[in-house]
C-alpha cells in the first residue's frame, strides 16, 4: 500500500471508530471548545461535602470560580447521573477600589436544565454582567449515591469497603470517567484550576480523612452528627480527575528530605492494621524521589508536599496524595510486568504513580486521547528508576520486556474532543518511542537534558500533541515527524529487510524500511561482525559495503535490540 495511503487509511478507520463509539453525551465531555465551555477559565474550586457512609451518599457544594474570556448565554456544567443538583447560584465578583477587599454580588436569578450528564446554566440577563475578565463564582449545590466503581481503578466511582478490622475504607478514583461522575465542575481536561484547590470534608469522627494538598485545618462539628471536618489546601494547578480524598483508620508517619528546591516533606498513611508492611515499604520513597529529581528536574508540588496513602484499590497518580494499593508486594502485585526478573526488584506501584507527578499532574494532556504523554513517558519512569537502582544492563532487560505487553490493536492516539482514550498501547508502546528517541540522540547526557528542559518549558502546563512532539523534535535535533506519525497515529509496526551478499572479498549489506509512513526517518544501528554502523533507512533499497573477514561463515548481522521493529533477512 502507498505510505500516504496507509496513513489515511489508519486516520480515517479512527474517525469512523469515533462516529460509531462515541455519543454526544462523550462528545460534550470532551470538547473544550463547545458552546458552553470557550467562554469561561476555571480559577479555583471550593468543594465542601459530607459522607454518609451508612446509605453510600454524598451531599455537598462545588463553586468555581471563573473569568470570562467572552460573552455566552449558555454555561456547560458536567455532573455524570446519578448525581443530582440542588440548586445553583452566580455571584459576581467586584474589587473594592479603596480596600481591594473583594464584593460579592449575587447575579440575576438564571435557570438551568439538565441533559443526560449536562447542566446547562442559561440566562440572556447575564449578558450585561460578562464582560471580558470579568471575575464570577458559580455555587452548585448537590447530592446524590455516586457510581459505585466494580472494579476500580479501571471503572470510575467511589470504592465502599472494610479494612481488615472491620472499619469503613472509603476512597474515589475515576480517571477515565471523569470528576463529574461525584461533583459538579467544569470535567474538561484543559481547563485546570490555576490558583487554588480547596477540599472541604465531612466524615464520621473515628475514622481520618486525607486528600489533595496540605491540611490547613481540622476540627470536630458542633453538633450531636459525630463527624469531624478535615480542610485541604492545593496551592498549584491540579488535573479534575486527581482530586479526591481516602476515608479510613489511617496512622501518618513521615520524613523530610532535602530535594532541588528546598525541603520537601513526604508523608505516608497506612491502615493501622498495616502498619508494619507500611514502615517498610513507604520509605522507598525517598530515594525515588531523589531518582526521578535526577532525571526529570525539581519536584514539581513543593508547596503542596507529597503523600503517598494506601487505597482499597490498586493505585493512582492523585497529585500530592499518591494512591498506593500493591499491597506491599514487590513488582505489579507481586508479578513481573517485564517477564524479564527484574520488575520484582521494586514497588511497580509505588514508582510508577508517583512519575506520574511529573508526567501527567505537571505536564497534562490537553485531551485525554494523547494520554500517552502522561503514560507512556511515565511508564519509561519505571525503567530509568530500575537504572537508579539497578544500573543500565538491567534497565535495558526491563524496558525491552516490557514490549511483550503491546497488542497493536488500534492507534496510541485516539480521535479528539469526544473523550476518547487510544490504544492502551499508550503505557508500553509509549515508553518504547520514549526510549527510540533517546537511542537515536545516542548521548545519555543529552537525553537527561532534554527530560530536564521538557519539564522546565511545560512546568504545569497542559498541552497538545503537537506541541510537545514539535518540542522534542526542536530540542532532540532529531527528523521525527514521521517517527511520531508511525508509532503514534498508526498500529503498523515499521519492517526493517535486509539482505547480505559477498563477492571478490567483500560483504553487501542491503537494507530499507518497509510498511512505513512517509517521512519516516529513523536511524538504527547494526553490527557486522562487531563493526557497529549507524543506518538512516528509507522505503529504498540501500547498500554499504566491506571486507570480509578470514573466516569461512557469512558475516554476522545483528539488529539493535532496542528498536520497536520487525526484522527480516532476505
Amino acid at each position: 500500500m502507498n505510505n500516504k495511503l496507509l496513513l489515511i487509511f489508519v486516520f480515517l478507520s479512527a474517525v469512523f471508530f469515533e462516529l460509531q463509539a462515541n455519543p454526544r453525551q462523550d462528545s460534550l465531555l470532551g470538547q473544550s471548545n463547545s458552546p458552553g465551555r470557550f467562554w469561561w477559565n476555571v480559577k479555583r474550586y471550593y468543594l465542601n461535602f459530607d459522607i454518609d457512609i451508612n446509605q453510600k451518599s454524598i451531599t455537598g457544594n462545588s463553586t468555581m470560580r471563573f473569568v470570562v474570556n467572552d460573552k455566552s448565554s449558555k454555561m456547560q456544567i458536567d455532573l455524570q447521573e446519578p448525581m443530582q443538583v440542588d440548586s445553583i447560584q452566580l455571584i459576581c465578583i467586584r474589587r473594592d477600589s479603596l480596600t481591594h477587599r473583594e464584593i460579592h454580588v449575587n447575579a440575576p436569578q438564571i435557570t438551568y436544565s439538565r441533559s443526560g450528564n449536562v447542566i446547562w446554566v442559561e440566562s440572556d440577563s447575564w449578558l450585561a454582567y460578562f464582560n471580558k475578565d470579568t471575575l464570577f463564582e458559580i455555587s452548585v449545590a448537590f447530592h446524590g449515591i455516586p457510581h459505585e466503581a466494580l472494579n476500580a481503578p479501571w471503572d470510575g466511582g467511589f470504592i465502599w469497603t472494610k479494612d481488615e478490622s472491620e472499619k469503613p475504607w472509603v476512597a474515589v478514583a475515576c480517571q477515565g470517567d471523569g470528576a463529574s461522575i461525584w461533583f459538579p465542575c467544569k470535567d474538561d481536561a484543559a481547563d485546570e484550576p490555576d490558583e487554588l484547590t480547596n477540599i472541604t470534608i465531612s466524615y464520621p469522627d473515628y475514622l481520618y480523612a486525607v486528600s489533595n494538598g496540605r491540611l490547613v485545618n481540622e476540627f470536630n462539628r458542633q453538633d450531636t452528627s459525630g463527624k469531624r471536618i478535615s480542610v485541604y489546601s492545593v496551592r498549584n494547578p491540579i488535573n479534575l480527575y486527581d482530586i479526591t480524598f481516602y476515608l479510613g483508620d489511617y496512622f501518618e508517619f513521615g520524613e523530610n528530605i532535602k530535594g532541588l528546591s528546598g525541603e520537601l516533606k513526604l508523608r505516608y498513611f497506612a491502615l493501622k492494621c498495616h502498619e508494619k508492611q507500611a514502615r517498610k515499604t513507604f520509605p522507598m520513597a525517598a530515594p525515588m524521589i531523589h531518582c526521578f529529581e535526577d532525571w526529570f528536574g525539581p519536584y514539581p508540588f513543593y508547596q503542596d508536599g507529597y503523600k503517598l496513602v494506601e487505597a482499597p484499590y490498586l493505585g493512582m497518580e492523585h497529585q500530592s496524595a499518591v494512591a498506593y494499593g500493591n499491597k506491599f508486594k514487590l513488582g505489579y502485585l507481586g508479578m513481573d510486568r517485564s517477564y524479564s526478573g527484574v520488575g520484582m526488584k521494586f514497588d511497580y506501584i509505588l514508582v510508577h504513580e508517583s512519575a506520574h507527578e511529573w508526567f501527567g499532574n505537571s505536564i497534562t494532556a490537553n485531551d485525554v486521547a494523547n494520554d500517552w504523554i502522561q503514560e507512556g513517558w511515565t511508564t519509561y519512569a519505571e525503567g530509568l528508576y530500575v537504572e537508579c537502582l539497578l544500573g543500565k544492563s538491567e534497565a535495558l532487560k526491563y524496558i525491552r520486556g516490557e514490549w511483550k505487553n503491546i497488542d497493536n490493536d488500534r492507534p496510541i492516539i485516539g480521535p479528539q474532543g469526544v473523550h476518547e482514550e487510544g490504544s492502551g498501547d499508550r503505557y508500553d508502546k509509549g515508553a518504547a518511542i520514549v526510549h527510540m528517541i533517546r537511542q537515536q540522540m545516542n548521548d545519555d547526557v543529552q537525553f537527561k537534558k532534554l527530560l530536564h528542559q521538557i519539564n522546565k518549558r511545560f512546568y504545569h502546563k497542559i498541552i497538545s500533541e503537537y506541541e510537545f512532539e514539535d518540542y522534542i523534535i526542536k530540542e532532540s535535533g532529531l527528523p521525527l515527524e514521521g517517527f511520531f506519525d508511525q508509532y503514534l497515529r498508526t498500529n503498523i509496526v515499521p519492517l526493517f529487510e535486509y539482505k547480505i551478499n559477498e563477492r571478490n572479498g567483500k560483504w553487501f549489506l542491503s537494507y530499507r524500511y518497509q510498511l512505513v509512513v512517509d517521512g519516516f526517518n529513523m536511524k538504527i544501528p547494526i553490527s557486522i561482525d562487531g563493526q557497529q554502523y549507524f543506518l538512516s533507512p528509507t522505503n529504498q533499497w540501500q547498500t554499504i559495503e566491506g571486507d570480509l573477514t578470514v573466516k569461512k561463515s557469512s558475516p554476522a548481522v545483528e539488529v539493535s535490540k532496542d528498536y520497536y521493529i520487525e526484522i527480516k533477512e532476505r
